[in-house]
């Protein structure tokens, strides 16, 4: 067998594909590096339609709305004076019932003492605050009522969109995360084949099978200047390699900062607003 032709030939072979890989790993990492920039463009961009969201929410009147729904709600007072006559229960468990036939309604420890404050309306004269001429039942319209409910009806919306887009946002980070650690699996690979396939057989080059025996021939070949210009080629894939590893873990830092700011906060309802469910 001819030594000579076999290493020479898995040298070139293992360049080839060595420099395929590596192309291929340096366009990926590029790849990862705008994609973890584009997401987290779009997190710093859902982050500010949060924080703008969270501000509309806090100018809502949630408790005035409420009272108000309650007080306009036709089914709440059908309900309650059927109640009165028909139920010897304790106004709270009445309030209850009356409250289950509010429309749009938002929820709210205030709701339940509100509504049992009109089931005592009756009961206690100190509590007969919300009839008469100046009653708020008079004062506010069902107009401005709805309005408020369309706001925030429509914010709600928005607050439903943005847990769409953390959780998008989210779900790709994870798949990113997976794919860096594949890739950065093949950059190890790399790093040996490139040792295995293409140092050490040119390592070996000339030899003569009869003359020297394999470790021998590395020795000596080692001794050569072939053997300076072939730890130069090692060196320089090896600053490649670690170039492209700490380009991965930068991506995966990136990442990781922005798993962390995301929370259940920004994922349920409740953590824009302990009105919505």
């Amino acid at each position: 067998m001819d030594w000579n032709w076999f290493f020479s030939s898995l040298a070139q072979s293992g360049a080839a594909l060595i420099g395929i890989i590596g192309a291929f790993l340096i366009s990926r990492v590029l790849s990862e590096k705008d994609l973890s920039n584009r997401i987290l463009y779009e997190f710093r961009d859902i982050a500010f339609k949060r924080t703008n969201v969270l501000n509309d929410i806090d100018n809502i009147p949630f408790v005035w709305y409420n009272r108000n729904t309650i007080l306009q709600s036709q089914e709440f007072w059908d309900k309650l004076l059927q109640l009165e006559s028909d139920s010897g229960d304790d106004p709270e468990t009445i309030a209850t019932e009356c409250l289950s036939g509010v429309y749009g309604l938002y929820d709210s420890p205030d709701n339940l003492n509100f509504a049992t404050r009109l089931v005592l309306r009756n009961k206690s004269i100190d509590e007969y605050e919300y009839s008469g001429c100046y009653s708020p039942i008079c004062s506010v319209s069902s107009d401005q009522i709805d309005n408020i409910h369309k706001n925030i009806e429509n914010l709600r919306h928005e607050c439903k969109v943005l847990i769409r887009k953390y959780g998008l946002i989210k779900n790709d980070i994870s798949g990113s995360i997976k794919r860096l650690r594949t890739v950065n699996g093949i950059v190890i690979l790399l790093l040996f084949g490139s040792l295995t396939s293409v140092c050490i057989p040119i390592m070996m080059l000339p030899m003569e099978i009869s003359e020297l025996g394999l470790f021998e021939a590395f020795s000596y070949n080692s001794l050569w200047a072939r053997g300076s210009f072939v730890g130069a080629l090692f060196i320089i894939i090896v600053i490649l390699c670690v170039i492209l590893m700490a380009s991965l873990r930068k991506v995966q830092k990136n990442y990781m900062r922005i798993l962390r700011k995301i929370s259940d906060k920004h994922l349920k309802l409740s953590g824009y607003c302990k009105y919505f469910d």
